[in-house]
């Protein structure tokens, strides 16, 4: 076939389908770019709108483009305010902070109009440790009739850093309960560096407001061991509120407040619950270093608080095998009307080494399934004594609680090859009505059965 015939063709096939060609999509007619120099030429326009427009829209570019800063400083000396208070914060946004543009937020502080030199206080907080030189001239604002005014000075001194402590530290004795919350803050983010302000911050804790002796809890936190010196002595202060706080202050230190422990112990027979439940938590973050602790932990376990009772647990449970002389007060505990409680002391036995292997096994079978399960799961660590926790564990096995029975069998796995009787057993439960049981059966069997098998 010819070429002439072959297109001919295909114009008639074209015809009778109605095949149509897909037309090519139309461009898109070009926007007109704005040149940069239209925004600059309006810096100088009559009109207040247009150079505010201008300073508007260099202050978006003004982080990529280094020339831009310098028009924004020239800007701050404009005749109107409102044009002046976009120039600031867009020279504390722009991200290009020269000596030369922190000179100029520095001199903004002193401008006629009120909304400027609040703008300049925002843009300095986030210069960072750049605005240290502002410091003198920010701690003004904290004398301001204005609660408001304060709040940003507190902000912008936070985030300026070590030098701004002293600062501070005056805002800590605001009459308002957000500047103190907020310089609280501020010093628990600078951690470390604001040791200076140890003792304000002990002071604090006896605030009327519950957040500023949150936050003041959290700056000694972070201050850590160079606050353990007052912390200790606030533990014998008359104000049970500071008592409380400074222990929960202490249970941040862990070990390190170990020379703070003679008066953990004697705030231990505190008269109010919550404190005694502090020192209790404080002594159980020290670990085995508590040990010396142990007469007041035994008598904590027959506290009339619950919560009392279960941090005396859970420091006994840190204190490990040293606790063994614990072990009669807390099998005492598995007959408690509280079930947490009854799973604190399971935990806590399961710690102190083979003596609590008995009253473990009787645990097994408490009324509340938390409590089993975690029987359960303390029996796997029982891995140089399978003669006494295989069988127990093996009764757990037909727990009608799918978490118990899940627990049982991990727990039958993690004792590995000294668990070898219990297979058959185990071997059953793969094909559970539960599958985290099936999954966990089928883990258990590769780690007795070893990779071999």
């Amino acid at each position: 076939m010819s070429l002439v015939r072959r297109s001919k063709a295909t114009q008639l096939i074209r015809r009778l389908f109605a095949i149509k060609s897909s037309p090519q999509p139309k461009k898109k007619p070009s926007r007109p770019r704005h040149s940069l120099l239209r925004y600059v030429f309006s810096l100088g326009a009559a009109e207040d709108g247009l150079r505010l427009h201008g300073v508007q829209m260099l202050g978006r570019l003004g982080r990529y483009m280094p020339g831009v800063p310098p028009l924004l400083i020239e800007m701050l000396s404009d005749t109107n305010g409102a044009v002046r208070t976009e120039a600031v914060r867009a020279l504390g946004l722009s991200g290009r902070q020269t000596p030369q543009a922190v000179h100029a937020l520095i001199s903004a502080l002193n401008d006629d109009d009120e909304e400027v030199r609040q703008a300049a206080v925002v843009a300095l907080g986030g210069l960072s440790v750049l605005a240290t030189p502002a410091v003198p001239m920010l701690e003004e604002g904290l004398v301001a009739d204005d609660r408001r005014v304060r709040l940003r000075v507190v902000r912008s001194l936070g985030n300026i850093g070590e030098d701004a402590v002293p600062a501070l530290i005056v805002a800590l004795f605001d009459s308002d309960y957000e500047v103190r919350e907020q310089a609280a803050l501020a010093l628990g983010r600078l951690g470390q560096p604001a040791l200076a302000a140890v003792p304000v911050l002990v002071t604090a804790l006896k605030d009327p407001d519950t957040k500023v002796r949150f936050w003041a809890t959290h700056a000694l936190k972070r201050v850590g061991r160079g606050a353990l010196e007052h912390l200790t002595q606030a533990l014998c202060d008359p104000h049970p509120a500071l008592r409380l706080h400074a222990a929960e202050a202490l249970s941040a230190l862990g070990p390190a407040a170990e020379r703070a422990l003679p008066d953990l112990c004697a705030v231990l027979q505190d008269d109010e619950p919550q404190v005694r439940r502090a020192a209790a938590e404080a002594l159980a973050a020290m670990g085995a270093a508590a040990e010396q602790a142990l007469p007041v932990l035994i008598t904590a376990l027959r506290d009339q608080s619950v919560l009392v009772r279960k941090s005396a647990c859970l420091a006994l449970e840190n204190i490990g095998k040293a606790a063994v002389s614990a072990r009669f007060a807390l099998a005492c505990l598995l007959k408690h009307r509280d079930w947490s409680v009854r799973s604190a002391a399971v935990g806590a036995l399961g710690n102190i080494g083979p003596e609590g292997l008995a009253p473990l096994a009787q645990a097994l079978d408490d009324r509340h399934p938390t409590v089993r399960r975690k029987a359960a799961q303390v029996l796997g660590n029982y891995g140089h004594y399978p003669r006494l926790a295989v069988p127990a564990l093996l009764l757990t096995l037909r727990d009608p609680d799918s978490n118990v029975r899940a627990t049982a069998v991990y727990s039958l796995g993690r004792l590995g090859s000294a668990a070898a009787h219990a297979l058959p057993q185990i071997r059953k439960l793969k094909v559970d009505a539960n599958t985290r049981v099936c999954s966990a059966a089928d883990w258990a069997c590769r780690k007795i059965s070893g990779p071999q098998r």
